[in-house]
């Protein structure tokens, strides 16, 4: 099968097609809920046989939900609200949000109460890194998993969750793969086909995504050994994208076009959600809540020390950057998001002691699509004239 034939295949979990899966799986007897944040633990959904389908807002026009939300707000927490007041969320069973941001929380009651769906859990997610809140935060897991058996009416085993966790562990490492494969100069997919493969993970049965990325993955290497490297073609800056919720490849593309090539990232819905794996060689929830709690990508929401949460954030920045021979850093900041918005600053001369570069884009919609690209194009000059 063609490479892009099987980009094809992940697209349906992307976009508007995931809500039409949604809608089919759910037509065959499948229970789904809807995830609200990244710091779900959503192997214990998986357990229990629903579906985790984190939820993004595939609505382009936001109208109605101005009435509920400020227009201040993040733009993802808008556009989820947006499309499910247009009735586009009517498959769902349940409902599971974290504590962990304020705008999350807000659009959890707005969903629970216009949606009415027959489960919903609120899951309070520590933001001090250490061994007492891992405690904690396992007994929070816990919890949910028991709320979940009582809807369902049913056990989920210990069994049942390292049976999750290893599906899942697969999922990430295949994607990691992916990542590692961005290194070479011949990879062949965009940084949108990329953004599709990753956010589609989170919509798809998890094994059935996982199927498509392993031929995904064969289908590179086999281009990648029957091609030559052409030197007449000018060299692309190569990108790091740094940022929170982004599900628009049109961003993306955006910047590709202008001449660069994106190899690394740390967004929720990039690196963030797939770096690392649960060991389950342990009791399930402590291996889960060490994951998501201890052993998971830096968040500028979660820190060892609340007061060194940016420095870690920089830090693993800088790492990724210097893995994938980054020539620079393409911030994208959401205007809506206060926590970004805060930290900006503080990332970008974080980096610039690192002499990393740095170029800010704030996402907006409709995308201000010329200023992308009069910014990306500057940028990019900036870095060729300074050899890097």
């Amino acid at each position: 099968m063609q490479l892009r034939d099987l980009i094809k295949g992940v697209e349906r979990g992307f976009g508007e097609a995931a809500i039409k899966l949604a809608e089919e799986l759910h037509g065959r007897g499948k229970k789904i809920f809807g995830l609200i944040s990244w710091s779900i633990p959503e192997e214990v959904i998986y357990a229990s046989g629903v579906i985790p389908f984190r939820l993004f807002g595939e609505a382009r026009l936001i109208e109605k939900a101005h009435a509920y939300l400020p227009s201040w707000s993040c733009s993802f927490s808008r556009k989820c609200l947006e499309t499910a007041l247009n009735g586009r969320y009517g498959w769902l069973d349940g409902l599971v949000a974290s504590k962990l941001e304020d705008t999350y929380i807000a659009l959890f009651y707005l969903l629970r109460h216009y949606l009415k769906p027959k489960f919903s859990y609120l899951l309070q997610v520590p933001v001090l890194k250490s061994e007492v809140c891992k405690d904690y935060f396992s007994k929070e897991i816990s919890g949910l998993k028991s709320k979940v058996e009582e809807f369902l009416g049913r056990t989920v085993s210990d069994d049942d969750l390292k049976k999750a966790i290893k599906v899942y562990n697969e999922n990430r490492r295949l994607l990691r793969m992916l990542y590692q494969a961005r290194k070479g100069d011949d990879f062949p997919l965009s940084g949108a086909d990329v953004l599709k493969i990753v956010v589609s993970s989170m919509t798809m049965p998890k094994e059935e995504h996982s199927e498509v990325v392993k031929k995904i993955l064969e289908s590179i290497g086999t281009l990648k050994s029957g091609c030559e490297q052409g030197g007449g073609a000018e060299k692309k800056v190569k990108v790091h994208v740094s940022g929170t919720e982004l599900i628009d490849p049109e961003v993306l593309q955006i910047i590709e076009d202008c001449g660069a090539k994106i190899v690394s990232d740390d967004l929720n819905t990039g690196t963030v959600y797939f770096w690392g794996e649960v060991y389950g060689n342990k009791d399930p929830y402590d291996a889960l809540a060490e994951h998501y709690l201890l052993k998971s990508a830096p968040s500028l929401l979660m820190s060892k020390q609340l007061s060194r949460a940016i420095d870690e954030r920089i830090e693993y920045i800088r790492a990724l950057v210097e893995e994938f021979e980054a020539d620079g850093v393409v911030f994208l900041v959401d205007r809506g998001c206060e926590v970004m918005g805060f930290a900006y600053p503080h990332l970008r001369d974080g980096l610039r002691k690192h002499n990393i570069p740095s170029v800010r884009l704030d996402l907006d919609y409709p995308f201000p699509r010329e200023q992308y690209v009069t910014r990306m194009r500057a940028f990019i000059e900036m870095v060729r004239e300074k050899g890097l």
